[in-house]
């Protein structure tokens, strides 16, 4: 640990800190930890469970890692910032993560997960297959969902295959149209969605039994 300014040890794995001539504030610290304080013209404080750092005319809260955070203003990190918390956003003020403002991102944006809008969802996803059978490739909850749109991308060996299709169903019945199928080497396999129990089954049914590989981008539209 090393600290610019003044530090004081107390009980307790307890320490104090403050600049030369200021009040002292006390700074709980897990003595397993190592870290390093510049002091200088700033104060901490964690009288409130919080770490604040006084800019010269208030105080700016600083994240303390196993809380729920509040950052108002603005705020540049110049580093990477990792959030490990692993929380679902499942709608509004959930998640690990939750912004009441707009958001600008001056590069990529990389999700693995799902995109949840208000009324829709987007997802993409892969998965490879070597049989005729047919082959159940994607699945969605009738309760939650009406409509659904695919493009399908479908490669074997130097042939590919890519399509479009939509699906609605009716609480008892599933009905899907394919369009816009491009082929470089005829037909590689046909797409149909079925409803089974609640849920709507997307289909593949591939022309050869090759090793095969689907991509599959997909838009849910809620009911």
């Amino acid at each position: 640990m090393s600290v610019v300014g003044n530090l004081r040890g107390t009980s307790s794995s307890v320490f104090q800190i403050g600049k030369s001539g200021s009040a002292i504030y006390s700074l709980g610290i897990d003595p397993t930890i190592s870290f390093s304080v510049d002091i200088g013209d700033i104060w901490v404080d964690l009288s409130d469970g919080q770490i604040k750092i006084w800019n010269g005319s208030e105080w700016d809260i600083i994240i303390l890692s196993d809380r729920v955070q509040t950052i108002t203003g603005a705020k540049t990190f110049e580093a990477p910032t990792v959030i490990s918390d692993d929380t679902e956003a499942t709608g509004p003020e959930t998640g690990a993560l939750q912004v009441d403002g707009g958001v600008n991102i001056a590069k990529n944006l990389v999700l693995e997960g799902t995109l949840v809008q208000e009324h829709s969802t987007q997802q993409s996803f892969s998965l490879d297959l070597s049989t005729v059978a047919e082959t159940t490739i994607d699945t969605f909850s009738t309760t939650n969902f009406r409509t659904a749109k695919y493009i399908v991308q479908i490669t074997q060996g130097s042939s590919y295959q890519s399509s479009e299709l939509i699906v609605v169903h009716d609480g008892s019945s599933a009905y899907s149209t394919e369009y816009a199928v491009i082929e470089t080497n005829g037909s590689l396999g046909s797409l149909i969605a079925k409803y089974d129990n609640g849920d709507v089954n997307l289909a593949v049914t591939m022309e050869s039994g090759a090793q095969a590989n689907i991509k599959v981008y997909r838009t849910l539209v809620a009911i």
